[in-house]
């Protein structure tokens, strides 16, 4: 984490479609690095073929 890495915390994975999932954030949150690598993995994790 201290290298900005992002790190699995929990030997869990999230299931894809048809399940939903929302990220819900304030605007200015995203100029933040980590946040926007964040929410772009989150998009290409479970981004249909």
């Amino acid at each position: 984490i201290a290298n900005g890495d992002i790190v699995r915390l929990f030997d869990v994975q999230l299931a894809t479609p048809p399940h939903a999932y929302y990220v819900v954030y304030e605007k200015q949150v995203k100029e933040r690095p980590e946040v926007a690598v964040f929410i772009d993995w989150l998009l290409q994790a479970f981004r249909t073929p």
